[in-house]
C-alpha cells in the first residue's frame, strides 16, 4: 500500500523511480521486520 499527500497548501512535485530493484529481497526484509517488532498494518503503526 502506498499513500502520498501534500500536507500543505503549497504545490508539490514528486518523482518516484525504481530501476532494477530486487523486490523479493525487500519484501522478505519487510516481513521479517514486521514479525520481529510485532507490529502490523500498512505503516507498522503501534
Amino acid at each position: 500500500m502506498h499513500a502520498f499527500w501534500n500536507a500543505t497548501d503549497e504545490p508539490v512535485c514528486l518523482l518516484d523511480l525504481s530501476f532494477d530493484q530486487n523486490f523479493d529481497e525487500y519484501l522478505e526484509a519487510l516481513f521479517a521486520l514486521r514479525e520481529a517488532t510485532g507490529r502490523d498494518g500498512p505503516a507498522f503503526d503501534a
